[in-house]
């Protein structure tokens, strides 16, 4: 049930930390630097 919560980074399966900026959620890898939108994944 947990995967819905949790994204993972598309290069290291990192778990992504989740920042809202503005109207826009976006999900950052604290690994791989990685950032995307929520409506790309």
């Amino acid at each position: 049930m947990n995967t819905a919560l949790n994204k993972m980074c598309i290069n290291c399966k990192a778990t992504l930390k989740k920042q809202t900026l503005g109207l826009n959620v976006l999900y950052y890898c604290p690994h791989c630097g990685i950032m995307t939108t929520a409506n790309t994944m």
